[in-house]
């Protein structure tokens, strides 16, 4: 069922040598300001967080799933807007789908670095398991 990855071309391997030697560099981004905070996906977010941060988010997927209010009015640039969103994660209002209550779980994700470049985003009940 589950065939093993065949080998990688030589092709494959020089890609991978030349990007870990030569990470892609970050482009400069802006992020427009808006009249109100609004419901904001944390999947969605945290994706971009890692576009413009380099920083791998390994999110649990229940609160992947959730939502977070956000929004900021002055515009901003990558570094300072993907501090005020994993702030807005870490302390905002945040709400996601518990399927074993089968109700929504109103709290804050713990977010546990996990080397250089990843950081883990769980649940309260989860963190123990990483620590």
């Amino acid at each position: 069922m589950f065939a093993p990855k065949p080998p990688s071309s030589i092709r494959q391997r020089l890609y991978k040598l030349y990007y870990d030697a030569f990470p892609p560099k970050r482009g400069n981004y802006s992020f427009p300001g808006r009249a109100a905070p609004a419901p904001c996906s944390i999947h969605g977010l945290m994706n971009q967080c890692h576009e413009v941060s380099g920083v791998q988010f390994f999110i649990d997927k229940h609160v992947a799933s959730g939502s977070v209010m956000f929004g900021h009015t002055n515009t901003m640039n990558g570094p300072e807007w993907v501090a005020a969103f994993t702030n807005a994660v870490q302390t905002g209002e945040v709400q996601w789908w518990d399927p074993n209550k089968k109700d929504f779980r109103h709290e804050n994700p713990v977010f546990i670095p996990a080397g250089r470049n990843s950081c883990l985003v769980l649940p309260k009940n989860r963190v123990e398991q990483y620590r």
